[in-house]
């Protein structure tokens, strides 16, 4: 729920206020991670809207926003009643990406306490295949500051090979967006809960790095995987796939610290 419609005075960046709810926080009263996800698609869809760009826009066009890739970055986590003020900024536009930039603010003492990248592609909502960035995206202008997490997006993520975890879950109509597909906190959640409980307990999230590879669409089954990555202490290597044809649908990599 937010608390703040934004900031409109300053249309390069937009800025809107959170509040961790009683029905928003884990066992530990601190807030689950798809929330904060959640957040950050919220304040990302606002500013879209602001600057003409929104999804609905888009949609009477026959073209949509897909988030194809994010990562985030956390030396704190929110906590119970906690105000966390977020800020938002488009950082870059090429032809077929654009990326968006987030930082994540103790609304009391204004400390920082998390940055985050995505990057986003324009679909065609019937043949579902990449579309060209609109100009009007392309030629804005941009804020005059650094990028909050300067994360290029080459490559691919590490997949979860044999062995650790496994978990299945269905498709739920609620976890379905305007897409027509799983929302992308519905992807996060199925990657958090194939942790070993171990971790689940006694960790604390520093960075959440996705990949979306394919879309989620109803009914489907989810395989979500989970194992620790070799040679790194606290990471874990996520991958979503399809039940009924072995799609993969998302990578995922996860780092934990003792809480």
């Amino acid at each position: 729920m937010t608390d703040d419609r934004g900031d409109r005075d300053d249309r390069l960046t937009w800025i809107e206020e959170f509040t961790v709810r009683s029905y928003e926080m884990d066992a530990w009263q601190r807030a689950r991670v798809p929330v904060l996800t959640n957040w950050l698609q919220e304040v990302a869809g606002n500013h879209a809207d602001a600057l003409g760009w929104s999804v609905e826009s888009l949609q009477r066009e026959g073209r949509t926003w897909m988030l194809r890739r994010l990562h985030v970055r956390l030396s704190a986590w929110p906590r119970w009643r906690e105000r966390v003020r977020v800020v938002t900024w488009p950082s870059s536009a090429g032809p077929v990406q654009a990326t968006r930039d987030f930082e994540l603010f103790r609304a009391d003492t204004g400390e920082r306490i998390g940055v985050a990248t995505s990057a986003w592609v324009v679909v065609d909502m019937v043949k579902r295949r990449l579309l060209r960035i609109p100009p009007e995206v392309r030629n804005h202008p941009l804020p005059d500051r650094p990028r909050a997490l300067d994360d290029p997006f080459r490559g691919e993520l590490p997949a979860a090979g044999e062995g650790g975890t496994e978990l299945r879950f269905r498709l739920r109509r609620g976890e379905i967006d305007m897409n027509l597909h799983a929302n992308q906190t519905a992807y996060v959640a199925w990657a958090v809960e194939a942790l070993p409980e171990a971790t689940w307990r006694e960790g604390r999230l520093v960075s959440l790095e996705i990949a979306f590879l394919a879309e989620a669409r109803f009914p489907v089954e989810i395989v979500s995987r989970c194992r620790p990555a070799e040679g790194e202490d606290g990471v874990f290597l996520h991958r979503l796939l399809s039940a009924e044809d072995g799609r993969e649908l998302a990578r995922l990599r996860t780092r934990w610290v003792p809480r």
